[in-house]
């Protein structure tokens, strides 16, 4: 059983925005021998290597879902990103201007009466479910700011707006090895779902309230992504987006079926706060049309803009990489235990004025693993510490790899 009709239950569309030059974003949707595929991917590197790496990125996809069928759809998902990410490294490779090129990217796959995922980067993948009225995430993003609100550091309100939220841990292009997030189950959609697969300049402009706001209208599947693209553009458009919008229309499944990485409140749902919350949501919405009619570009949220600090070779988003020592403290199970002339201290727990195994950060990342005494006065004041006589001590440059 098919669970959508590709002519009238697809939308697909990019657009550069309004601030950026050119289009980094590319995507795809068509009919393959694995079944329906949607791609997107959000290029970086600068315009001609943000292009031109989304684009490998989407072609390599392409080429891989159409020259055979897979019996095993969540490793050929793994398999064709890394396929993708091959290409991206061996086009840098041959091309130096291009070096430092990458992409995020976002996989759709339904079969049957199944859909499949997989991603890398900061794209996302939504499943509106209809009956329930309610927007899930079945991606999560490996970005630093995810990792805060994964840790309860900070709100999924003020990631919004965070100074990081462009730094993203994985992508395509920039290392050998890749670690995308593939779903194992798939998910099982009922019927009147809506999949979204999009960059982030649709979330990065308008949050998840909006976007669940637009897909509970009762208006045709293309007037809603092109509301979404509308909503993305009044709110300032500073980044290239990408939409695509699946609608199930036949399905075997009375209920949906999915692990749900985050949620906002049913639409059905009749707590107070859900309530006021959804005054407030069409308040803004209506305030948004008028400042719209008179062509005045509303800021739904304080979107924080792409600058060019700490912009590294991938151009606009900043692709972190995990320094060494981190790896190295999480390998020893160590924790931070003192801070000394801008030192920073590891070590299982804090003990003074006695040799311990540690591991100390100097302030340009570099660090050293050994046994080392901290000293500590009575007065409880750490005033330095020493490396412990005839025991080793190992230095590492900050990109060094430790091991044991």
């Amino acid at each position: 059983m098919n669970l959508i009709d590709f002519n009238k239950d697809v939308f697909s569309v990019t657009d550069v925005g309004l601030v950026r030059q050119a289009n980094e974003d590319n995507c795809y949707a068509a009919e393959t021998p694995n079944g329906f595929l949607f791609v997107v991917c959000d290029g970086m590197g600068g315009h001609v290597g943000g292009a031109k790496a989304s684009a490998i990125a989407v072609n390599s996809m392409v080429n891989f879902f159409t020259k055979e069928r897979y019996a095993v759809i969540h490793q050929a998902m793994e398999d064709a990103l890394g396929y993708a990410n091959k290409q991206i490294l061996q086009t840098a490779n041959e091309n130096p201007e291009l070096k430092g090129m990458g992409t995020t990217a976002c996989v759709l796959l339904i079969r049957d009466d199944k859909a499949w995922f997989a991603h890398i980067g900061d794209s996302r993948i939504y499943l509106f479910c209809n009956k329930q009225q309610q927007l899930c995430r079945l991606t999560k993003d490996h970005s630093i700011v995810q990792g805060l609100v994964d840790q309860g550091i900070i709100t999924e309100a003020e990631a919004e707006g965070h100074p990081n939220r462009n730094r993203i841990l994985k992508t395509l292009g920039i290392q050998k090895t890749i670690q995308p997030d593939v779903c194992t189950m798939p998910v099982l959609p009922a019927k009147g779902d809506v999949f979204l697969v999009c960059s982030d300049g649709l979330t990065s402009m308008v949050n998840d309230e909006i976007i669940q706001h637009i897909l509970t209208q009762k208006t045709p599947l293309t007037e809603k992504g092109e509301n979404m693209l509308t909503f993305a553009k009044q709110a300032g458009g500073k980044d290239n987006i990408t939409i695509q919008l699946v609608q199930v229309s036949n399905s075997p499944h009375a209920q949906s079926v999915f692990e749900c990485k985050n949620s906002l409140p049913s639409r059905n749902s009749n707590s107070k706060k859900s309530n006021k919350r959804g005054i407030m949501l069409i308040a803004a919405i209506v305030v948004l049309l008028i400042a719209a009619t008179a062509g005045v570009f509303l800021w739904l949220h304080p979107a924080t803009e792409k600058t060019e600090t700490n912009v590294t070779q991938t151009g606009d988003v900043q692709v972190y990489e995990e320094p060494e020592w981190k790896k190295a403290v999480k390998e020893l199970g160590y924790i931070q235990i003192a801070e000394i002339k801008g030192k920073r201290i590891f070590s299982t727990k804090p003990e003074y004025n006695q040799d311990i195994p540690a591991l100390w950060v100097h302030e340009n990342d570099d660090y050293e693993v050994g046994e080392i005494k901290i000293i500590k006065k009575n007065t409880g004041e750490i005033t330095h510490f020493e490396y412990t006589p005839g025991k080793e001590h190992i230095r590492y440059k900050k990109d060094q790899k430790y091991s044991k």
